[in-house]
């Protein structure tokens, strides 16, 4: 496995959308396994492809056991999850702001509202279609990682001065990235 380099916004890349995946093969994996290593390597919970370069719609996840929004963040217990071609199916009318960070946007801790719950349908590693409800911090993490593949960042949920600031802040401290 190989630790892949995580773009950093305002990387062109991100505000690209990914392309559906169509064949299911030892490449496939490779990347999937490639992305689990950099998820891993740098502390995440989630990534999308595109957050290392790879225009798919593939997102990998491991919040661990601990669902709730209030979970130690540095513990990972193997509960990996992979999502390719996801499409949100329903989302619950309950809203929960909380503030998330994002390996492409570091530094920042960037306020967003999104659904408490949510159906997804979505592809396995080997293609078969499963469909599966998710709730509290696995929802939140969906969603976000669905906005990278749709071409969005967290930074787009600021006005357009905050993430002005946002943007010039990272450039400095992340530019060598």
């Amino acid at each position: 496995m190989t630790v892949l380099n995580v773009l950093i916004a305002p990387h062109s890349t991100l505000s690209t959308k990914a392309a559906v995946v169509t064949v299911f093969d030892d490449a496939l994996r490779q990347q999937l396994n490639d992305m689990t290593e950099t998820m891993y390597a740098d502390n995440g919970i989630g990534l999308a492809a595109n957050q290392v370069g790879i225009l798919k719609r593939i997102i990998v996840m491991d919040i661990g056991d601990d669902n709730s929004l209030t979970r130690d963040p540095n513990p990972i217990k193997q509960k990996l999850f992979y999502f390719i071609n996801p499409e949100i199916e329903w989302t619950s009318d309950e809203k929960v702001v909380f503030e998330e960070g994002c390996l492409s946007v570091p530094g920042q801790g960037i306020p967003v509202e999104r659904s408490a719950s949510l159906r997804l349908r979505y592809h396995d590693e080997t293609g078969k279609e499963k469909t599966e409800t998710f709730h509290g911090l696995q929802a939140r993490c969906i969603l976000h990682e669905i906005d990278h593949i749709n071409g969005k960042t967290m930074l787009d949920y600021l006005s357009k001065l905050k993430k002005d600031l946002a943007v010039r802040k990272i450039m400095k401290h992340y530019s060598s990235r």
